[in-house]
């Protein structure tokens, strides 16, 4: 098949993504198969900032036209397949080309009061981030909004620039320690216990705590992690080796589920009942490692409490 996947590779390398070749199994008796070569040409609906700053939505489509495809590529294509349980076989297979249109998800970014984790946050126009979540500051005696150090400023809005929603108090990005909370300006933006659910709502449950670090060093592997963020919306994963920095940070590092504008956003468990909160995301690799900071060492250097 090395002809059909040169000719595809070529336009994904120009529009990654939105010309996908796959193959189709159209049965499922491993003596009985059918199958197709299954090309989809996909428009791809996102909304995004424009020049101004506003939100716009935007189109974006393959380089080639679904016309030129179909008229392009073969009918039918003789290769290999079979995997999973399938056998191998040769045969030639046909070409199917359809069109479709994906659109991103909402990404928490409606105007959220009380104001809860989860939620998409700006310091500046092309500043981008998420909110982790609410703690109560010992020493101020009121409870402040958490997220990334590297996402906070002197001016903080929720969810577009000119929303205000308060000033950094607490920062600190040093030794692999990554995280600031926010005072909000106007009582008539308190806090939620909950976190951000898509079109301005809630979760119907709340984050009851943090899991302990023995549970992060010992347990956690066992377990599937939640991350919320502006950009991925919602993944999970599974938590990596964590050990404190060298200078005795407590990091959590957990699988690249994440992209930028995630910054600051909740790393959490859900034990099907109530949340549990892990920490607050700050950095990734792409494709190997994302991390950020153990939710205990910021309660601890902030001195603060969920």
């Amino acid at each position: 098949m090395p002809d059909l996947i040169n000719y595809m590779m070529l336009y994904q390398s120009r529009r990654i993504g939105l010309v996908e070749t796959t193959v189709k199994y159209t049965s499922n008796n491993p003596n009985n198969l059918k199958l197709k070569i299954h090309v989809k040409h996909t428009t791809h609906i996102s909304k995004r900032r424009n020049n101004e700053g506003e939100p716009e939505k935007r189109k974006r489509s393959p380089d080639v036209t679904v016309g030129k495809l179909r008229s392009e590529l073969p009918s039918h294509i003789k290769g290999t397949v079979g995997k999973d349980g399938y056998p191998q076989q040769t045969h030639r297979y046909q070409v199917f080309v359809s069109q479709g249109k994906k659109k991103d998800e909402e990404k928490f970014d409606e105007t959220y009061r009380p104001i809860p984790g989860g939620c998409h946050i700006e310091r500046s126009v092309f500043d981008q981030c998420t909110l982790g979540y609410h703690v109560y500051d010992k020493d101020r005696e009121r409870r402040m909004l958490l997220t990334a150090a590297h996402c906070a400023g002197s001016q903080n809005h929720q969810p577009y620039y000119n929303q205000d929603i308060g000033y950094e108090e607490q920062s600190k990005k040093e030794n692999g320690f990554d995280a600031a909370t926010i005072n909000y300006r106007d009582l008539d933006f308190t806090v939620n216990g909950k976190l951000a659910e898509n079109g301005g709502g809630y979760t119907d449950k709340s984050v009851n705590g943090i899991k302990s670090w023995d549970w992060v060093t010992n347990k956690a592997y066992e377990e599937e992690i939640y991350q919320q963020g502006s950009e991925t919306v919602r993944t999970s994963g599974t938590l990596k080796e964590s050990e404190p920095t060298d200078a005795g940070v407590r990091q959590i590092k957990y699988e690249d589920i994440t992209a930028g504008g995630d910054s600051g956003g909740p790393v959490y468990y859900d034990d099907g009942d109530t949340f549990y909160l892990v920490g607050i995301h700050a950095w990734g690799t792409a494709g190997d490692t994302s991390g950020g900071t153990y939710i205990g060492e910021i309660q601890d250097q902030f001195d603060v409490i969920v």
